[in-house]
């Protein structure tokens, strides 16, 4: 048994193993080589190897690791799904998702992930941003300065989003 600090340590240690492991995961997918498979290789070992902590369990990269590159190779929709419904926010403004989103099958497409929790919807804010602020910019109109749009969008055209259903991890 061990108490909660060891445990959020634990945590932390975990999280910035799985940042480790996403930085060297697109660089392998990117650059596929033997030196690069077992830098990722690596590093999924050693997030594996933290035991359980407060708020997370136990990852199981490095044995999943042949299946996900497989997949993610071969372009699997589901797979990419679930990998780009991953990041939070926060990280979704970043480098590192956007190179991950232009090896996916969704290159050059909004993607947003919607989350119906107990059957509400979740990251309302996510789906505002990503969906209008992209379109807004692109469009030339500022986006920083207090500005206010009504933004409508055709029913036929929303009509056209596709829809890949993320399952959870066992």
């Amino acid at each position: 048994m061990s108490d909660a600090l060891t445990d959020i340590e634990r945590d932390r240690r975990r999280n910035g193993m799985i940042s480790a492991y996403l930085e060297k995961l697109i660089i392998y997918l990117e650059k596929p080589s033997k030196n690069n498979y077992k830098a990722l290789k690596d590093v999924a070992r050693g997030a594996d190897c933290i035991p359980r902590g407060y708020f997370n369990g136990r990852t199981s990269f490095e044995e999943n690791l042949e299946s996900l590159l497989s997949r993610l190779r071969e372009r699997d929709e589901i797979e990419w799904a679930g990998l780009l419904s991953s990041f939070s926010p926060l990280i979704k403004e970043g480098e590192l998702y956007k190179r991950f989103e232009n090896l996916s099958p969704f290159k050059g497409k909004i993607v947003m992930g919607v989350n119906y929790g107990n059957g509400f919807l979740i990251n309302t804010a996510e789906i505002a941003g990503i969906l209008i602020t992209n379109v807004l910019r692109e469009m030339g109109y500022k986006t920083h300065q207090y500005q206010k749009y009504l933004v409508v969008i055709p029913k036929r055209d929303a009509k056209k989003m596709r829809v890949i259903e993320v399952k959870e991890k066992d």
